[in-house]
């Protein structure tokens, strides 16, 4: 919901910039790398910060919790990070698709 929210929020925001966009001949293409690439930053500066941080409380967990350790590999990081980017990339596209097929004239009428 965190994303979702995010996402709705940023492109209700901006949807008279992108309808002016469409206006002026700005492709598809365009308007997504535009919405995308301010969330892409987002989400590979919060990946770099949780990897780690999962690491090393997983690492803490094993030893006070279980006497027994077994190796922690790097294929559910992996496994996660292809998840969450899956899931935002879909979350995006959805967003930024139909705000760019909404109909510029209702859109700019309000204004």
């Amino acid at each position: 919901m965190g994303l979702f929210g995010l996402i709705s929020v940023n492109i209700v925001r901006r949807l008279k910039e992108i309808s002016i966009r469409k206006v002026f001949g700005a492709s598809m293409q365009n308007i997504v790398k535009l919405l995308s690439k301010n969330l892409a930053k987002i989400l590979i500066i919060s990946s770099l910060i949780a990897v780690p941080l999962c690491y090393f409380f997983t690492l803490g967990m094993m030893d006070s919790y279980f006497s027994t350790r077994s190796p922690i590999t790097a294929t559910p990081f992996l496994l996660a990070l292809t998840i969450l980017i899956m899931t935002s990339v879909l979350t995006v596209l959805s967003h930024i698709i139909k705000a760019a097929y909404a109909n510029i004239a209702d859109i700019l009428r309000e204004e």
